[in-house]
């Protein structure tokens, strides 16, 4: 079970003192306990690492694709001419070839 003692103070082999050194509580701390404390009290900070990541993966998050674009409706995509105006619409059939106006 850890030490405690009065707020603000910490253990040493003679007591609890405050941060300017003077005696609180005059008790017996040993070794073991004062570094139970310390560990408990004050956890050395973790230290975090990313994953590495690849140059290809650099490159894909941090490029931008000429083509990417998106439409009225919502849709996002990249294709070959996606850098100019254009429709995905499909083209309506003429009805020049269906008048017999013309045949």
């Amino acid at each position: 079970m850890p030490i405690k003692g009065p707020k603000g103070a910490h253990p040493t082999t003679r007591g609890w003192e405050s941060a300017k050194g003077e005696l609180l509580k005059s008790q017996k701390i040993s070794e073991d306990q004062i570094a139970e404390w310390n560990g408990e009290m004050n956890p050395k900070p973790q230290v975090l690492r990313e994953a590495p990541v690849t140059e290809e993966e650099v490159i894909e998050e941090h490029m931008d694709d000429p083509m990417e674009h998106t439409h009225e409706d919502g849709t996002t995509h990249s294709h070959e001419g996606g850098d100019v105006d254009h429709t995905h619409d499909k083209p309506k059939k003429s009805m020049w070839g269906k008048s017999k106006l013309f045949s």
